[in-house]
């Protein structure tokens, strides 16, 4: 599955990329008001990092597991056509409603998270064994800190393969 074509991005959307692919960026802040294409960008992103990197593992997540599956899931859908992706067995990718997972035919894998505080998990215990290659938080705002920061040490305990190193040439 290599993306089919090209990703059209608006001109703030094109600068935020810049900064994720420039080898030195952890972290990117993108806000604007609504239909700025700030969804629409991490959703173009989690496609082409499982694309160009099998076997990795993303997570996209949101305050409250119902908005993102109204709103961001549905996103991801429409980009996902829009790339020439198809979802369904025997495609490029499947979605598992049940696990909050995608899972892509090269093995790379998209997880569905909610980050919404729990009286039970007050220390977002549920994240710490998460091994992740880049994580995406949509709203972030509605998002605890707390929750941001556990998940950013997840990231990048999955970044060691050594078939990403030909992709990256």
């Amino acid at each position: 599955m290599l993306i089919k074509n090209p990703i059209n991005l608006l001109p703030k959307q094109t600068t935020a990329w810049d900064y994720l692919e420039d080898g030195e960026t952890t972290e990117l802040g993108y806000g604007g008001g609504a239909g700025g294409g700030k969804t629409n960008l991490g959703c173009k992103f989690g496609i082409f990092v499982a694309d160009i990197f099998p076997g990795s593992r993303g997570a996209i997540g949101r305050f409250e597991l119902k908005n993102l599956k109204r709103t961001t899931l549905v996103s991801f859908f429409e980009v996902a056509a829009e790339l020439g992706l198809k979802e369904g067995r025997n495609n490029d990718f499947t979605y598992n409603q049940q696990d909050g997972i995608i899972r892509f035919t090269n093995g790379s894998e998209i997880l569905i998270l909610d980050t919404a505080p729990s009286p039970k998990d007050p220390l977002y215990t549920r994240f710490g064994g998460l091994e992740l290659s880049w994580c995406w938080i949509d709203e972030s705002n509605e998002t605890p800190y707390t929750a941001i920061e556990i998940l950013n040490t997840r990231v990048g305990r999955r970044n060691k393969n050594k078939l990403w190193e030909e992709n990256l040439k």
